[in-house]
């Protein structure tokens, strides 16, 4: 079998495969790609058995057939190949020429990688770029820590004409909505791994198609088709964590805060992680001072309705929220320093933090 690609549109699909594949030494298989040559299209294939991607590329060629390839590999030799019209022949080794340069690799046994899962189920259709972007201005609060397996993934929670997506890790929530048409009702919970693979992939696609059951969900959009396997746990009440009315409401310039968070961060240790925000009318002052390293302090303009407070937050969860808002200004309702804090985008996104002792 001989084909003629492009290597651009090469590139460009294999870059999204390549953070599915798995090092896995009990299956060294998951290391590789599949690559399927079918009636004019080559399908490129990758999974760590709980993510599966697939990419499609037209062809020229009429060719039928199958190869497996160490995708890490072969993605770096199609990387630094000097012509941008690449020529793969597949006998017994695969061959890769560009110009004047040969490259040759083993190939493995087709029949040794895992089948690609089919999922008939309830279809729904989304606004692509609109439910990406949403996802991934709520993915960073998943819990990466593993020990409660519900909180390692994003809630997608249908209730007939509208979908509420959820992230939380236990010490911060993140949640937005989406309005669409269906009668869809149930919640699911997507890993993390695959909603940060969704939010990259087919940037230019307009439309997205969501296929689900009870076991699996499916993405289609544009050349790309995104299935993973769904999270079996409870997910915890999302509803009634979040306090409903504040006594106290802090107003402040997004960039401003944001870069007087990370200079405070630049004086945190692993043994010493809180900063102090003081609450004071016209004006916070932000703080951290760790023994034996030294002392931050910066004052900042702000509108603040309340009593006077000092409050402690974690920074890298201040910052992990305010680097995906694009307003000009946040409201942060404040109720007390041991009580959730929350952040309102308009309508459309809720970002609440626990407080740290100090």
């Amino acid at each position: 079998m001989k084909l003629t690609l492009n290597k651009k549109e090469l590139l460009e699909n294999l870059q999204d495969t390549l953070p599915i594949l798995a090092n896995n030494n009990s299956f060294p298989i998951l290391a590789n790609i599949l690559f399927k040559v079918k009636k004019g299209s080559l399908t490129i294939l990758a999974t760590d058995l709980e993510i599966f991607i697939q990419k499609k590329i037209k062809l020229n060629e009429k060719d039928e057939g199958e190869f497996c390839v160490n995708g890490k590999k072969f993605y770096e030799i199609i990387q630094v190949l000097p012509k941008e019209e690449i020529i793969l022949e597949i006998d017994k080794t695969l061959k890769i020429k560009s110009g004047k340069c040969k490259f040759e690799l083993p190939i493995l046994a087709v029949e040794e990688y895992p089948k690609y899962p089919e999922v008939i189920g309830d279809k729904i259709e989304f606004n692509a770029q609109e439910l990406k972007d949403m996802l991934s201005k709520i993915v960073f609060a998943c819990s990466e820590e593993g020990t409660r397996l519900e909180l390692t993934g994003v809630l997608f929670d249908f209730n007939k004409n509208k979908l509420i997506l959820v992230a939380t890790d236990g010490r911060r929530l993140a949640m937005t909505n989406y309005r669409f048409n269906s009668e869809i009702k149930g919640k699911f919970i997507i890993p993390q791994k695959a909603i940060n693979t969704l939010t990259k992939i087919s940037k230019d696609e307009t439309k997205l198609e969501m296929t689900i059951t009870k076991e699996m969900i499916k993405f289609n959009c544009g050349v790309t088709e995104l299935t993973t396997r769904l999270i079996d746990a409870d997910f915890p009440n999302y509803i009634d964590i979040i306090p409903k009315t504040f006594e106290n409401e802090l107003k402040i310039n997004t960039k401003d805060f944001y870069q007087a968070i990370n200079r405070a961060n630049v004086m945190v240790t692993q043994d010493s992680i809180a900063i102090t925000i003081k609450l004071e009318k016209n004006k916070i002052t932000i703080s951290k001072d760790t023994q034996g390293v030294g002392k931050e302090q910066e004052e900042l303009k702000a509108e603040y309705k309340g009593k006077e407070m000092t409050i402690g937050f974690n920074p890298k969860y201040l910052l992990d929220n305010l680097q995906v808002i694009d307003k000009e200004e946040i409201k942060m309702g404040i109720n007390d320093k041991e009580k959730p804090v929350v952040i309102k985008i308009d309508s459309k996104f809720i970002y609440l933090l626990l407080p740290m002792l100090i």
